[in-house]
């Protein structure tokens, strides 16, 4: 006797073949136009980065500086008519109460570490060299005179002595207040990271000094080397901690460079 072939029934679970495929489709259809938008909001991020400042770039500066500076912002200063020819380096050291010199820390380096052996490497890694540029930019946009303000020590209320004792009371000019605002970030900037190296104590006060490392004219590069100059010291600072900054997250962030 021959046993009939028994019919297999389909799983209630187990959709027909038709509509597995629609779903597939469904699901292709939902990433390509998830794609489609954020290509559309990052071309469209990067377009008003870009573009010459308006009231409508104006507008957004906050959220577009957050979105471009982390992992986007590019230098074109390499490229010709006028190529960049030098790099500046942020150096800082503690200054104990008995006012004996101790060695600088560069704190331009310990970022610079995240670079090595990372394929995509973060813009954070470049902080330091950008805040010095910054820095010594504001510095030599003032007269001499003024820029020479900058190196007095002040063990307390360095922006109103600045004034007061450097500017005789007089109004300070922008490029003034420009320059005292970089000197007190690059002041706490400092204070934070001896802070986080353990090198800070109570008592302490802290200084910074920005390097110029420089590369010859092409034509040159076969006799000249890279030359190292102190583009400028500043004076003697109190520890400067300004609303915002987080001392746990800024030793993470050490960590992660390292």
């Amino acid at each position: 006797m021959v046993t009939p072939p028994q019919r297999t029934e389909p799983t209630p679970n187990t959709p027909p073949p038709a509509r597995a495929q629609t779903n597939i489709r469904n699901r292709h259809r939902v990433a390509a136009v998830a794609i489609a938008v954020v290509l559309g909001v990052h071309l469209a991020a990067m377009f008003l980065w870009i573009s010459p400042r308006t009231p409508v770039t104006d507008a957004v500066d906050a959220p577009l500086r957050a979105y471009a500076l982390p992992m986007f912002q590019q230098s074109w200063s390499l490229f010709a008519p006028d190529p960049v020819h030098a790099a500046y380096y942020l150096e800082v050291r503690r200054v104990p109460q008995d006012l004996s010199e101790t060695p600088w820390v560069s704190a331009s380096a310990v970022e610079l570490a995240g670079l090595h052996h990372h394929l995509l490497p973060t813009t954070a890694t470049n902080i330091t060299n950008k805040t010095a540029s910054l820095t010594n930019e504001a510095l030599n946009d003032l007269p001499d005179d003024h820029k020479a303000l900058f190196t007095w020590h002040f063990h307390h209320d360095v922006q109103t002595r600045l004034i007061s004792e450097g500017l005789d009371g007089q109004n300070p000019t922008t490029q003034f207040n420009r320059a005292m605002t970089v000197d007190r970030a690059v002041t706490a900037y400092a204070t934070q990271f001896l802070s986080a190296q353990g090198q800070l104590v109570e008592g302490d006060l802290v200084q910074y000094r920005i390097l110029r490392v420089s590369s010859p004219d092409f034509a040159d590069r076969a006799t000249q080397g890279v030359s190292q100059t102190v583009s400028f010291t500043s004076g003697r600072r109190p520890p400067e901690v300004l609303p915002g900054q987080d001392v746990e997250a800024f030793e993470r962030a050490l960590e992660a460079f390292s």
